[in-house]
């Protein structure tokens, strides 16, 4: 009876172990289920996120596209070049001025040279008028009585400039000494 007792309060004891474990074991699977739950929320929100930043994106883009076609601050911007040649010269020298205004609508614009001697002091006006690429040609002499040293040319088209720089120099002497 004593044995038949023990194997009953094994069995009870099995029983009771087996229920805390079912139990154990819907407790795990209720945590885990609502962490899946929760993983399942922080992965729709990354999506979300992800979602709201593309359409930022795209609409960002778009309104600069937009931008780009109406404002004059994305325009092409217009440039303007000149050049000297020689860049050494005696007097009596005919110099050649030269550039290029690039951007649109470049034809037929006037060009305004100013020639400035070494004290700045401007000595020539001249004017100058873009072909159909935008280039434009000028020339001046050296006029036989002129200062010597670095000269400057300023070429300017409304709010641009652009400038370059020749020299004056004394006329090497000849080879019968003169």
């Amino acid at each position: 009876m004593y044995k038949a007792k023990r194997v009953g309060q094994a069995n009870a004891y099995q029983e009771s172990s087996a229920r805390s474990l079912k139990m154990l074991r819907r407790s795990i699977l209720a945590k885990s289920n609502i962490g899946f739950a929760d993983n399942v929320h922080l992965e729709e929100k990354k999506r979300i996120t992800l979602l709201v930043l593309f359409v930022f994106m795209v609409s960002f883009l778009l309104c600069w596209l937009l931008l780009s076609q109406i404002s004059p601050f994305f325009w092409a911007k217009t440039s303007l070049t000149a050049s000297v040649q020689p860049k050494s010269a005696v007097r009596g020298t005919m110099m050649q001025f030269s550039g290029t205004l690039s951007g649109e609508d470049v034809v037929g614009k006037n060009v305004t040279l100013a020639v400035t001697c070494p004290d700045a002091t401007r000595i020539a006006t001249l004017y100058a008028i873009t072909d159909t690429n935008g280039y434009w040609h000028g020339q001046w002499p050296v006029p036989a009585t002129h200062d010597l040293g670095k000269h400057t040319v300023t070429a300017s088209f409304e709010t641009l400039e652009a400038v370059d720089n020749f020299m004056v120099k004394f006329a090497a002497p000849q080879n019968n000494g003169e």
